[in-house]
């Protein structure tokens, strides 16, 4: 199937769930860059020290697990890092597919028992919309490079 009717489809079953046309078309866009920072994260070519970023959540000085750059005791990796509290650098597609991952989720939770599900791996759907909360079937965001 071409992308084109790919889209359409997607955009046409969103709407029979309650969901506003320009609302689907912003989630394509966003699941489009969202595919595109997969890839990188894949290939690996964010992970050179120049492209590397501290975490965005290192204001936060909270012991336990950071889901953000995957460091699990903060407590005891605080002394290593003063600055950063224990937080590690991550890679900058890193810290906006998390922006867009929040994006998305206040996106399609406003259009009623839907939720998100992200993919990290590009081979496929990187964005799969659940229906009917979370054990229902999906609908996958097409995307071009798919």
């Amino acid at each position: 199937m071409s992308y084109q009717r790919e889209r359409d489809q997607f955009i046409a079953t969103m709407a029979k769930h309650g969901m506003h046309v320009d609302t689907a078309r912003l989630i394509l866009r966003h699941a489009q860059t969202y595919h595109r920072l997969s890839e990188r994260e894949c290939n690996g070519d964010d992970w050179q020290i120049n492209a590397l970023v501290p975490c965005p959540e290192w204001r936060k000085r909270f012991s336990g697990h950071c889901a953000t750059c995957g460091v699990s005791n903060l407590a005891v990796a605080a002394p290593a890092s003063p600055r950063y509290h224990g937080h590690s650098k991550v890679s900058r597609s890193s810290v906006r597919m998390g922006q867009i991952e929040r994006r998305i989720a206040v996106l399609v939770e406003a259009c009623g028992d839907m939720r998100p599900d992200f993919n990290g791996d590009p081979r496929g759907y990187t964005v799969r919309i659940l229906t009917r909360g979370v054990a229902g079937p999906y609908i996958g965001v097409p995307t071009r490079s798919r």
